[in-house]
């Protein structure tokens, strides 16, 4: 049966929005099959879905929206909670007007008597894939799936490594990836272009498909140097979607929570009639939702941590059921660590507004619950957090500026501090030397465990530290992150010269290119970590090509420093760090990273380096250098305006004097 869809006359009245034009990204995400009654719907679902048509059989039987060939394109409005569908292009626009996705837990459609909230999702949702099946999305979706393009040969590239590098997971968002692309007819290597990024934006149906097209796409750049794409994708990489933190919203049950929480947090009980009243103005209450908000955003961004027992972080909000477990202190602190492993990028949270958010967190949960014990257990890890001290002023915190000022007044241990990767090197010498052969080459089979690690750790702060003070003293992340190899290298082993990106620099600048110094044996040290050290790391694949040659003889990491635990990855900030304290005790200096690069700085200052170009040299701003080290001279400024008064005094008399 076919029927003529009538020409559309709006209600002026109507609360509902009529939408007569297809929306070209919905018609190709959902499929361009003319579906005008809700009689076709169900014979596609009995022949290519018949585990749905139960939910079809509730929507229109029950709900008492059929029979289904009355159902059509051409018809009035059902009852007065519901659109017309003559008033909609398609039917799938209809039933998502009448039949609205769940916000924050509210039911949108409470007239649906005995209808509960969770009832409506899960009808709703079968409903929608038989229409869309209908109208043909799955029919298209596979006709993509067998397009032979780009897409399929970039995917091809990847199947034979499912299950060693790449997951099935990974291999689902490049899928989903490619799908999102050849909706909006582009192929990979039309990413490059400059209007891709607003092409393949416009193809989003969903904030859902937008998510997981920004993961696809930060996982093949981090595959770059890794895989061989060859010039399927461009030689840059993929070009980053826009960030849209206000239009991702969290899962609905999730929201509802935070709403709970911020509501009890923003109102006070009046004990005599046990009724609640507003104790706070609106933006404050904005500020308890904001702080939440963050903390449950940043949980699928932190990764496992052995070192603290953090090994069942949160992957997945959606299967969260205990929305108040998320707030439990070990998550705390793996949302504190994620916060300054990505301190160094120019979209993120700084520590002072980090800091501001957790405090507000501890706030709202001692108004929730202060028996819990929680808010006490917040402040406290927020006190031990070495990153978040003095953050809340540009000055130098205390127990950094007396650190520095005994290193100052130490020529014993400045000496140490300028030779540290020196030391380091020499350090694991001393250790190397029992495993070398009669021809001085290294077998690491010959150590112990516990040698073979000291030699590691040794290695990797003597090359951190080479980059540092016969380079440049770079941000932590900055230096751990370096890429030896690969499309998107930013350090040259043959003459060890390297830059940090724009994108990755927190001020987000370019830090230009700089060399390492050779009179420092900056470059000496680190030959000496690639050829012996970093083997260890990430020793060469065993995977051979047809003349027998290893496909991967560098290993399998396009990091200058590679994880210890995860094969490809790179080094984790807090491992290191747990690293260069060792170390730096042994050498007879006690400090932590963030020391090493401050007490640099310092020295720099104290040797009348111009305060301009060592701002430059540590990619800070001249207020900030001006604020942060007043304290090694804290009466030059005076010192010398009282000099230049008893001059200009002095002249005075002796002119007077002489002209007398």
């Amino acid at each position: 049966m076919t029927a003529q869809t009538p020409e559309i006359q709006p209600n002026p009245n109507s609360i509902f929005r009529v939408n007569a034009v297809a929306d070209t990204a919905i018609a190709r995400a959902h499929g361009d099959t003319r579906v005008v009654s809700f009689q076709e719907v169900c014979d596609w679902t009995v022949a290519n879905k018949p585990h749905d048509f139960q939910h079809l059989r509730v929507f229109l039987d029950v709900w008492g929206y059929g029979p289904a060939c009355l159902l059509t394109l051409a018809s009035e409005a059902p009852d007065d909670h519901t659109p017309a569908p003559r008033a909609f292009t398609t039917m799938l626009e209809w039933f998502d007007a009448g039949f609205p996705k769940s916000n924050r837990g509210k039911h949108p459609r409470p007239d649906l008597v005995d209808v509960s909230l969770a009832r409506y999702k899960k009808v709703r949702e079968g409903v929608r894939r038989c229409i869309r099946g209908a109208m043909g999305a799955y029919a298209a979706r596979a006709a993509r799936n067998e397009a032979q393009d780009g897409w399929r040969e970039l995917l091809d590239l990847f199947v034979p490594l499912i299950g060693g590098p790449v997951t099935k997971r990974e291999f689902g968002l490049i899928s989903k990836l490619a799908d999102i692309a050849r909706r909006a007819e582009l192929e990979p290597w039309d990413l490059e272009d400059a209007d891709a990024v607003e092409i393949l934006d416009a193809a989003f149906v969903t904030n859902e498909e937008r998510q997981l097209a920004r993961r696809a796409i930060r996982q093949v750049n981090d595959w770059q140097g890794v895989l061989e794409f060859g010039d399927l994708l461009p030689t840059t990489g993929l070009p980053p979607l826009p960030t849209r933190r206000a239009t991702d919203p969290l899962p609905e049950h999730i929201e509802k929570r935070v709403d709970e929480l911020v509501a009890t947090a923003a109102s006070r009980i009046d004990i005599n009639t046990n009724e609640a009243h507003p104790d706070v103005d609106e933006n404050t209450r904005n500020s308890y939702r904001a702080a939440l908000r963050y903390h449950i955003r940043l949980l699928p961004h932190c990764e496992p941590n052995a070192e603290v027992a953090y090994n069942q972080p949160i992957a997945d909000l959606n299967s969260v059921n205990d929305v108040d477990g998320l707030f439990a202190p070990e998550h705390i602190s793996a949302t504190i660590r994620a916060t300054q492993d990505r301190e160094h990028l120019p979209t993120a949270v700084q520590a002072d507004t980090a800091l501001a958010y957790y405090k507000t967190i501890a706030v709202v949960f001692e108004k929730c619950d202060a028996a819990s014990g929680l808010p006490t257990e917040i402040r406290r890890r927020l006190k031990s957090s070495e990153y978040f001290k003095g953050v809340s002023r540009d000055e130098m915190p205390e127990h950094i500026k007396s650190w520095c000022l005994k290193l100052l007044n130490d020529p014993e241990q400045e000496r140490r501090f300028w030779n540290l990767h020196r030391v380091f090197h020499g350090k694991a010498l001393k250790l190397m030397e029992p495993a070398r052969d009669e021809s001085a080459k290294f077998c690491a089979d010959r150590l112990s465990d516990d040698d073979r690690y000291r030699v590691i750790r040794l290695g990797v702060c003597a090359a951190i530290c080479a980059i540092i003070l016969a380079g440049r003293p770079l941000r932590l992340r900055n230096a751990l992150w370096l890429r030896h190899r690969g499309r998107r290298a930013n350090i040259n082993p043959r003459n060890w010269t390297f830059f940090i990106p724009a994108e990755e620099a927190k001020a987000g600048k370019k830090i230009p290119e700089m060399s390492l110094r050779h009179e420092r044996q900056g470059p000496q040290i680190l030959d000496w970590y690639l050829a012996e050290i970093r083997p260890l790391l990430d020793p060469p694949g065993p995977e051979l090509d047809p003349q027998g040659k290893r496909l991967n003889p560098h290993g399998m990491s396009i990091y200058l420093v590679p994880s210890i635990r995860k094969r490809g990855g790179r080094i984790n900030p807090s491992t290191f760090d747990i690293w260069f304290q060792s170390a730096a005790n042994d050498a007879g200096i006690s400090m932590t990273f963030h020391k090493f690069r401050t007490g640099l700085a310092s020295l720099l200052i104290r040797n009348k380096t111009p305060l301009q170009e060592v701002a430059d040299l540590l990619a800070h701003t001249l207020r900030v250098c001006q604020k942060r080290y007043a304290y090694i001279n804290p009466d030059k400024s005076a010192q010398s305006a009282q000099d230049a008064m008893i001059a200009g005094a002095d002249a005075v008399e002796n002119a007077w004097s002489t002209g007398k």
